[in-house]
């Protein structure tokens, strides 16, 4: 009788633990070997697990695209491609265009020239930040803040202050942002990621039971005390099966 409740407890206690056991395994033998898959350096950009620990990723959704080139603004960084301007930030991104020696970047209160490889080339400072920036003529023009308009020429040296009243407006095409790609705008969240979520961060709270919030530690810590018990039964009822049969196949003296 008391064997038989014994087996249904160290049953249900087993059954009732797979889960939990198939979590701790996985999670434990993907943390052992670390060191050789480098969880502690793959940044996680998924917005559904940043969203669970209450990081905001950075917001990349519109850049400017010279053919097959795009400018974009992550943060305060600014990217040509998925190559990052360093040392450079800026607040807001107006516009991009290509040139014979790289490429302008129209920040708000500067120019940016950089070359094929993103290495700066200069830096042209404005007397006042950037309203709107347009096309005309395929060249730049900028209406400024203090009702200045700046339009800048070849070989892009200076800039060149204009009456915009006599300019045919007509020709003016404003300097807009576009949807980026999927893809890139997918790699530029991964790459500015600086939240410090790693996959070894999710693996270790999955393993500790911390990735399901304060009542996940307790709850691996019940199942942990499962396992203590399902260990001794086991090795009660081990003990009491070898018993009988050393008291089956005793010989009578």
């Amino acid at each position: 009788m008391k064997r038989n409740i014994l087996n249904k407890i160290h049953k249900k206690i087993g059954l009732s633990s797979i889960v939990v056991v198939v979590m701790l395994v996985i999670t434990g033998l993907l943390l052992n070997h670390n060191d050789s898959l480098k969880f502690n350096q793959q940044p996680i950009s998924s917005p559904l697990l940043n969203q669970w620990y209450g990081i905001q990723l950075p917001v990349v959704e519109q850049g400017f695209q010279q053919q097959e080139n795009w400018a974009s603004l992550v943060g305060h960084t600014l990217f040509i491609n998925q190559t990052p301007l360093n040392n450079l930030s800026a607040n807001r991104l107006f516009g991009f265009q290509t040139t014979p020696f790289g490429y302008i970047l129209i920040t708000k209160n500067r120019l940016i020239l950089v070359d094929d490889s993103v290495a700066l080339i200069d830096i042209m400072p404005l007397s006042s930040p950037i309203e709107h920036a347009y096309f005309f003529n395929e060249q730049l023009l900028l209406t400024l803040e203090n009702g200045d308009t700046l339009q800048i020429l070849e070989p892009y040296e200076q800039l060149t202050k204009i009456d915009l009243a006599v300019r045919d407006t007509n020709s003016l095409f404003p300097i807009l942002p576009s949807d980026l790609p999927p893809g890139l705008k997918t790699a530029l969240q991964a790459q500015s990621n600086q939240s410090g979520l790693t996959a070894e961060r999710i693996l270790l709270d999955i393993h500790s039971g911390r990735f399901f919030g304060a009542w996940g530690v307790y709850l691996i810590d019940l199942f942990s005390i499962l396992f203590l018990l399902l260990a001794i039964s086991g090795v009660w009822m081990v003990i009491k099966t070898n018993h009988k049969k050393q008291k089956k196949h005793k010989i009578p003296s």
